[in-house]
């Protein structure tokens, strides 16, 4: 599959119910996502693998957007959900080179996508 579709709905749904005493905001019924498109790139080299993971992170930005802030609590929530987001899309998109990547750069280990998700 030459696309990857980074939805965050299970991941801002999340954010939000972690913070007890802070309410998340209705925006919308809408699960927010953005489709990021990488079939112009090559996996097997690092320069489009950073490229993919800039175009991750810039997808994730997005779709957490609901939460950035100044205020420490929702800014802190803007943070989770954005790397929630881009750990469960470097997991979705199954290239070595891009998990490598990513746990290079967040210090972290990604799972398998099942583990991810709340209902698998």
């Amino acid at each position: 599959m030459k696309r990857l579709i980074a939805s965050l709905g299970l991941t801002v749904a999340l954010g939000a119910l972690q913070a007890d005493c802070l309410a998340a905001p209705a925006v919308s019924d809408e699960i927010p996502a953005r489709l990021i498109r990488f079939a112009d790139l090559n996996l097997s080299h690092t320069a489009d693998v950073a490229v993919l993971y800039t175009r991750i992170e810039d997808a994730a930005s997005l779709v957490c957007e609901l939460y950035s802030s100044r205020d420490l609590a929702r800014n802190l929530r803007f943070r989770h959900c954005k790397a929630d987001a881009i750990d469960r899309a470097v997991a979705d998109v199954h290239a070595p080179l891009l998990t490598l990547r990513h746990a290079a750069l967040t210090k972290r280990q990604v799972l398998a996508p099942q583990a991810l998700r709340l209902n698998p």
